[in-house]
């Protein structure tokens, strides 16, 4: 009397379940891709060797008085390529001698003394009104008198 028909699975669940399993896996495939991929770029370099390069080269550690011999020697060698080169431009000589200055190692006692040399420097190159005798001596006076502190 009652007889069941046994009932054929609906085509259409499982084309959208399928379907949405195919999507599932090329999610799960691309976000594991995009995680194994930032590990390995090739581009990229490994934490180590960027902090490698960025690290400054270590430098001695000196006593004080050792420090303010070989920055009275640095200053000195600026004072004496100064005085020999006369000829050169004004701004070259300038410049020069300001990235020289600012590659010095400067004592504690001395910063600000060469803090306020290099400014002056700088001021010296922004004023074009003076000639260049003048701006010449008083470079001068200027690593003289830093010499001498």
């Amino acid at each position: 009397m009652f007889t069941h028909k046994r009932k054929k699975p609906d085509l259409v669940f499982w084309i959208f379940g399928f379907i949405a399993l195919g999507i599932i896996i090329s999610f799960s495939v691309l976000v594991f891709m995009l995680f194994t991929k930032v590990g390995t770029s090739s581009n990229s370099k490994s934490q180590t060797d960027v902090v490698d390069e960025v690290e400054a080269p270590a430098l001695p550690s000196l006593t004080t008085e050792e420090l303010k011999g070989e920055y009275n020697e640095a200053v000195e060698e600026i004072v004496s390529e100064l005085g020999a080169d006369e000829n050169g431009s004004i701004d070259d000589i300038l410049l020069r001698v300001e990235n020289k200055l600012l590659s010095v190692r400067v004592p504690k006692e001395m910063k600000e003394d060469h803090l306020n040399v290099v400014l002056s420097i700088v001021r010296l190159r922004a004023e074009v009104s003076k000639s260049p005798d003048e701006v010449h001596s008083k470079l001068l006076e200027l690593l003289k008198n830093l010499h001498i502190n």
